[in-house]
């Protein structure tokens, strides 16, 4: 059977630059806010708000602002590549963000996909 799983890794952008929940971070590209954590977001950062906009929300905040890196995330998701070949031999990257994994070929492995997924 051919079933394929896609994994979205929505914070990539910020996951690849800092895990740092303490304070907020914010990853920028083009002037605008790529992805913001939990912390920032709490604050009113909000996801394609203006540089400026951002930094006066968080102006009295021990705020990391970061620039959005392209290699870095290619590397996170490379190592989620080699994590996902434990689960299946046949998988491939879909957009920036996302691992595309066939796992229709290991379910009897698995017995199933509920203990797949679980």
């Amino acid at each position: 059977m051919n079933l394929w799983l896609c994994l979205r890794f929505a914070q990539l952008p910020l996951e690849a630059l800092s895990r740092d929940e303490s304070r907020p971070v914010v990853v920028l590209a083009a002037q605008r806010v790529a992805r913001a954590n939990d912390c920032a977001a709490a604050l009113g950062v909000r996801e394609g708000m203006g540089t400026a906009t951002a930094r006066a929300l968080l102006a009295d905040e021990p705020v990391q602002l970061l620039e959005r890196d392209a290699a870095a995330e290619a590397r996170s998701l490379a190592r989620l590549c080699c994590w996902a070949y434990s689960i299946t031999p046949t998988l491939h990257t879909w957009r920036e963000d996302c691992l595309l994994l066939e796992v229709g070929s290991c379910l009897g492995l698995y017995r199933g996909l509920v203990p797949l997924l679980a």
